[in-house]
């Protein structure tokens, strides 16, 4: 069983005032400033600061701090050891995937597959977002998609990788270095030593067999 992700936990209290534009001001944080202005005009976060007078100075560049909450990126042909799997194959990746990680309620779930295996693929592993991309590392692509296009280091703490290609090596390593967990299941003969690597924590589908 993987270990449950630590969130660093910090002792910022923040004030909520009238004036919040969105519930992300306060989870950014405020850039400081050493006057004192009311208390109704700003939020105040270690030191106070207002918008209204420091409007042009840049905010700090530090990633959000929300909840735990899980991408699970699923290439059910990889997973499932085949490249046409059958309903059978799908459902069966998916429990032994169930079997090392738990869904949490704000987690999201994406499968890609290739048109041909799609029917399968949504009928088992239902409740999911679904992409189809053919041809040559087309569930590969279509998952690496969503991880360079979607925001994923603003909007996830972790990321599972349900694939053993070497394709994802390079978005493993960036996702690590902005702070995001990545963790890898895969079949054991099919995992990519570069994707390995780049993770922080690699689990065998199907096996108790677990490497840091």
């Amino acid at each position: 069983m993987s270990k449950k992700p630590s969130i660093l936990r910090t002792n910022r209290l923040f004030a909520r005032t009238g004036n919040a534009n969105s519930a992300g001001d306060t989870a950014a944080g405020w850039v400081g400033s050493r006057r004192s202005v009311p208390r109704g005009d700003c939020h105040i976060a270690l030191v106070t600061s207002c918008p209204e007078t420091e409007r042009g100075m840049p905010r700090p560049a530090t990633r959000r701090r929300f909840p735990v909450r899980r991408l699970h990126l699923i290439d059910i042909e990889n997973l499932a050891d085949d490249p046409l799997p059958s309903i059978y194959q799908v459902r069966s990746a998916r429990k032994l995937y169930a079997d090392i990680l738990t869904f949490g309620a704000m987690d999201q779930v994406v499968v890609a597959s290739s048109h041909v295996t799609l029917v399968n693929a949504a009928l088992g592993w239902s409740h999911a977002r679904y992409l189809v991309r053919s041809g040559p590392d087309g569930a590969e692509l279509a998952l690496l998609e969503v991880l360079r296009d979607e925001n994923i280091a603003e909007r996830f703490t972790d990321v599972v990788i349900g694939s053993g290609d070497h394709l994802f090596a390079s978005e493993a390593a960036h996702l690590a270095a902005r702070g995001v967990r990545v963790t890898v299941v895969s079949r054991q003969h099919s995992l990519s030593a570069q994707l390995a690597l780049a993770a922080r924590e690699v689990i065998f589908l199907g096996t108790a067999a677990k490497a840091a």
